[in-house]
Formats: structure tokens, sequence, C-alpha cells
């Protein structure tokens, strides 16, 4: 296989990192190596980290592609946490420094959603992962980001939220002072505990409640709600309606027609919950925003394998 034909495509957040190989020789980009690893974003791991995990993942889809690591026509990077300056002259300075493509493009994650959900390049893209925020783009080129804040003053409709808001339900429950739910229960079983102050020491102990912790229950809540539990329910239709105001306010600053824009939707929140999507879909029409299509985007390394191959085209 000719380097020369195949272009890199990498999306690294805060949980994970894929890196795709691909040869965009033929008609159809097709893919011939795929490696993974853990977290390559500089805010949550550190710069040191997340190169080597960057490294790390590339190296497995050079290795799964059987071909031997060399300098490609273009690599496309789209890395959560490069806003700042240092990050990105970092990572720049990086993949110079090992060869890694004549052309490299360093975005932020939510660029290959939108590549990957919008074929025309513009319109919105809403990421519900650990954290949640926006991405917009006009037909101009002008761009926006609404939320990321991060999980102390923002990430409303994120999995941390969900979660968070599952875990305060459940104890209000506990306590006498909300409604009856199940997610008290489902709580207590998924953790083995017997009693609901175990919450407790298992968060604040054995476990700190760090964002990722609070995150993982938010498929907890979510099924609850598909199960029938009014609260959890309820729940998921505010964490929709959060959402919802990202996406209308991207619209907004950028002068989008509300019935008349592209919505890539990514990250676990929205990929692995039809509830979810629904309530999504739902809330935006209550504004009157009527998309003209929504494209559930699964892998946003294909947005960055588009990116590295628009790069070259």
């Amino acid at each position: 296989m000719n380097l020369d034909d195949l272009v890199l495509g990498v999306d690294g957040g805060g949980t994970k990192t894929v890196a795709w190989l691909s040869s965009v020789s033929g008609a159809a980009v097709e893919t011939i190596g795929r490696g993974a690893a853990g977290p390559s974003n500089p805010g949550v791991v550190g710069m040191s980290q997340a190169i080597a995990t960057l490294a790390q993942a590339i190296d497995a889809a050079f290795d799964n592609a059987g071909l031997g690591p060399g300098l490609l026509p273009a690599a496309c990077l789209a890395v959560s946490g490069t806003e700042r300056t240092a990050h990105r002259d970092a990572m720049l300075q990086w993949a110079a420094d090992r060869s890694l493509a004549s052309n490299v493009r360093l975005v932020g994650d939510a660029e290959a959603v939108l590549a990957g959900g919008s074929p025309d390049g513009w319109g919105v893209a809403l990421i519900a992962g650990t954290g949640s925020f926006a991405f917009g783009r006009d037909l101009q080129g002008l761009t926006i980001r609404v939320g990321g804040w991060g999980y102390l003053f923002g990430d409303e409709g994120s999995g941390h939220a969900l979660g968070a808001a599952g875990l305060r339900a459940a104890t209000h429950h506990a306590d006498g002072r909300g409604p009856a739910t199940t997610l008290l229960p489902r709580l207590l079983s998924r953790f083995d505990l017997t009693e609901p102050r175990e919450l407790v020491t298992f968060f604040y102990g054995r476990q700190p409640a760090r964002r990722a912790a609070l995150a993982e229950l938010a498929p907890l809540v979510t099924v609850a709600a598909e199960e029938g539990d009014d609260v959890a329910t309820q729940i998921a239709s505010d964490a929709a309606a959060d959402l919802a105001r990202l996406v209308t306010a991207a619209c907004s600053q950028l002068n989008l027609s509300p019935r008349r824009f592209p919505l890539a939707i990514a990250g676990g929140v929205l990929c692995n919950s039809s509830l979810m999507r629904k309530c999504l879909e739902a809330s935006l029409a209550g504004q009157d925003y009527l998309t003209e299509e929504i494209t559930l985007v699964e892998q946003p390394v294909q947005g960055a394998v588009e990116l590295a191959r628009r790069a070259i085209s």
C-alpha cells in the first residue's frame, strides 16, 4: 500500500482516542487500519500524556493496517481541549517532529462531528457525552461555540448532569423530600449496596465523586425513563431541553434559519438513547426549530478522515 494514497483521522476526547488510517485513492474512502487508546484531552490528562495517547492510537492504526509509520499526505487531529494556543502549538510541534503528515490539521472534536454529519460543512454539531456543547458554522465559515463550560458551572444536558440529577432524585426519595422513584433501588442494586446512606461512602469514599463516575450513571437514568419512571422521565426531558437551548443559541448567533439547518449529534447521551433523541427533537420543535435533517454521528473519527481528505482534494 502506497502511503501517498492514505490519510489519517483522529478523534481524541476526555474518555478515549480513536485513529483511522484510510485510503482515498478510489471513488470511496476505505479504512484499512484502526487504533484506539485512552483519553487525549490535554486539559484532562496533561499534554505529555495526551501526546503519548495519540501516538499509541496512531501506531495501533498503522499496525492494524500492517504498515510501518511514515509521512502521510494529510492528517486531521480532532482533539478536545486544544483551544489554548499553548496546547495547539505543542501538539502541532509533536506532529511535525514525528513527521506525521505533510498537511496536518488540528481542530476541535466538534468540527469532526460536523464534517461527519453535514456533507457541506455547515450547520450545528451537538455533542452530549460526559460534557456538552454545541458548535456551529454558517455558509460563510463563521463559527461559534456554545456551552462546554465544564461540570462545575456548565455541561447542562450531559452525561454528568443526567447522572447527578438521578443521584439527587434518589437521595431526595430516600429522605422523603421528593417523589418516589425507581432510581433509588436501581442505584443500590447497581453498586451492590443495601441502604441509601451507603451511597455517601461509595461516592465520597471508596470511589471519589469525580465527573466520569457520575456520567456513567446516565444510562441508568435514561433506561428508567424508558421503563416509565416519572422522575427519570422528567430528568431526561429537562436534559434534552438544556441541549436544545445549546442548539438554538448557536443558530441564533449565526443567524441560521430555525427551519433550514443541518444538525449533527454525537456523544453517548444521544447515540445510546433513542428516548433522548426523541426528547431533543420534541424540545426543538416546541421552540419552532425544525431542522432539515438530524444526523447521528456515532463515529466522529469518520469526520476527521473526511477533513484530512479535503485537505488534499
